[in-house]
């Protein structure tokens, strides 16, 4: 079974449509942040991504599967808005056609060589692990 985190779509899952947290914080906080070059969310984001985890969880209509890999997007309250519907489904629809594209033209590309395969250092990886 392929992970979804592996394929392009549950790429653009993780990265388009995980939840999104607004961060507010004060001018001071800000300031201080900068002081060490980088912004008070850009500081928050190596703590947002979660992996190794395998956390059972259950849909709304009662199946049950398991979170491998989750993700938080951090903006700023003042980034925020309340989103065009249109704009957003146009997006989506362009966002998950290339996913789509990229997986086909994966599907469609020549299988590699076993000479290559059995030469590349990535086997002697997995043969060692």
């Amino acid at each position: 079974m392929v992970e979804p985190v592996n394929s392009s779509f549950g790429k653009m899952l993780l990265e388009e449509v995980s939840p999104v947290v607004m961060v507010l914080c004060t001018p001071l906080v800000e300031e201080t942040f900068l002081k060490n070059g980088l912004s008070f969310v850009e500081t928050l984001k190596p703590f947002c991504n979660f992996s190794n985890i395998d956390v059972p969880v259950r849909t709304s209509s009662d199946q049950l599967y398991r979170l491998k890999k989750f993700t938080l997007r951090l903006f700023y309250a003042s980034d925020i808005r309340q989103p065009n519907v249109e704009v957003a489904k146009q997006r989506l629809e362009h966002v998950i056609t290339q996913a789509g594209e990229k997986d086909f033209h994966d599907l469609n590309s020549d299988p590699p060589q076993i000479t290559d395969i059995l030469s590349s250092k990535s086997l002697l990886k997995i043969m060692f692990l």
